[in-house]
């Protein structure tokens, strides 16, 4: 079933679950302002009715939901690869649906006015119950991908699943301010189709479950008769038994694991620490309109949408994964130091330049995402997959927790400009810090008897493949040995 033509019909299921997760993770971004401004509890006021946040508290919603998840994904990848994938999935799904929800019910929360702290904190809560789900979701997600795909087709469908969560990213961006707008000036009716959201989620996660039990029990038969014919060992334990995961396995992953990994921290770090604020940013600077911030500000997610598995599929055919890398932390730079260059202005007039440089950081995210995510099942051996992804994930939100946090702090401070290029260019410093570590990662992978990294997908797996039966060879004569 695996290598028919369900194996897409489960990759559009199994995408579909991160809808709600992307949609959601972003409602924030794209109200930062409103989310900013005044309680009001003048139902007949034309105002907007805020939450009274700081700045500061704005990115302290992105910091709460990270927070967690820096440990979080990391027993989540244990998990995984200790009792499987579908409790994961209806769990992580659930608790994403049980934060959106608390999320929405903070909204009704600040008033009376002087009351609004309770809306605030409740507002917290909710993020971090979302966070419970959120990143161990995109680890099961990735798993079950790593599973039903093989060779040439991982990092096409790796690209699928991350194109299903941009396009609900790009539609929350361009959807909130018009829900806002429509509903009188309130937060909570774009809160609501969130919400809905992870119902979707939910119940297509349900789905990736059937058919991957479906599959299981497919292969059951063959794998009966693979584990019967497997010799037994002197404690009467089969030999495949090597395959267990054990947390210590981490210990034995390269160089290049970890030099992805540190990457991925610094990347992510200055991409989503500016795409939490860009709205804000286009409306202070830029004096931007702000339901034109709301489509303006997807450009990246719709690039990023149709790009991911194009490709993707490039980099399954040529390979040079660590020079995608590289170029994706290049071009963020490039994007960045454009937007610090531009002058402060209140009408507008810089409109095309940000979408220009909005553009540009589209095109890092694609080449980022087909880049980097495909190269983790390559770095470990394949028992240790679902792990890998869920250390880097683990990883990687320390970045996370940490960028809202910098941004949060700089742009509390009450500049003219609202402190927006002292920030673009600790994001210009984080990105160079991500790509020292890809040029790292480049120079390694051309080191002899290596090249697993810049190899095509077909000549990647056969490379594995070699390495992993000399490890097993190895570890056999030892035991022999003993």
């Amino acid at each position: 079933m695996r290598k028919t033509f369900w194996r897409w019909i489960f990759l559009v299921c199994c995408s579909s679950t991160l809808i709600g997760y992307d949609f959601c993770y972003d409602n924030p971004a794209p109200l930062m302002a409103q989310l900013t401004a005044p309680v009001n509890c003048n139902e007949t006021s034309p105002e907007d009715h805020g939450m009274g946040l700081t700045k500061f508290q704005f990115n302290l919603l992105y910091s709460v939901y990270s927070f967690p998840n820096i440990v979080l994904p990391l027993f989540g990848g244990f998990l995984l690869d200790k009792i499987g994938k579908k409790i994961g999935i209806v769990t992580f799904t659930a608790f994403l649906l049980l934060g959106q929800f608390i999320f929405v019910l903070s909204t009704y929360m600040v008033c009376p006015e002087g009351k609004e702290k309770v809306g605030q904190i409740m507002m917290m809560i909710g993020r971090a119950v979302f966070g419970l789900g959120g990143e161990n979701l995109t680890v099961a997600t990735s798993s079950f991908i790593g599973q039903w795909f093989k060779g040439g087709e991982l990092a096409c469908a790796l690209g699928v699943d991350i194109s299903a969560a941009r396009i609900a990213a790009s539609v929350n961006d361009a959807l909130q301010p018009k829900l806002y707008t429509d509903s009188g000036n309130k937060l909570h009716l774009g809160f609501w189709v969130g919400f809905g959201c992870t119902v979707y989620g939910f119940t297509l996660a349900l789905v990736t479950v059937v058919l991957d039990t479906l599959a299981d029990k497919a292969e059951k038969k063959e794998k009966d008769e693979a584990d019967a014919k497997l010799p037994l060992n002197d404690t009467g334990k089969t030999k495949d038994e090597s395959e267990e995961v054990r947390l210590s396995d981490m210990f034995s992953f390269g160089l290049p694991y970890w030099l992805i990994t540190l990457n991925c921290v610094f990347f992510y770090m200055a991409y989503f620490s500016f795409m939490n604020v860009v709205s804000d940013l286009m409306q202070i600077r830029f004096g931007i309109d702000f339901e034109v911030c709301g489509f303006i500000m997807g450009i990246p997610y719709y690039i990023g949408a149709i790009g991911s598995p194009l490709t993707g599929i490039v980099v399954d055919r040529i390979g040079r994964r660590p020079i995608f890398i590289c170029l994706s932390n290049y071009v963020m730079i490039v994007a960045l130091l454009l937007l610090i260059a531009l002058p402060q202005s209140k009408k507008g007039v810089y409109l095309v330049y940000v979408a220009g440089s909005l553009i540009l950081y589209g095109c890092a995210y694609c080449f980022y995402v087909s880049g980097l995510w495909p190269s983790i099942p390559f770095t470990v051996q394949k028992k240790n997959i679902g792990s890998a992804f869920g250390i880097t994930t683990a990883i990687q939100n320390i970045g996370l927790t940490l960028g809202p946090l910098i941004a949060g702090t700089v742009l509390n401070k009450d500049v003219v400009g609202g402190n927006y290029r002292l920030l673009n260019l600790i994001q210009v410093i984080e990105a160079g810090i991500g790509l020292f570590f890809g040029i790292w990662l480049y120079f390694y992978d051309l080191g002899p008897g290596r090249g697993i990294l810049a190899a095509n997908s077909v000549k990647a797996n056969e490379l594995q493949a070699q390495l992993e039966a000399d490890n097993k060879k190895a570890a056999d004569n030892h035991q022999d040995y003993q």
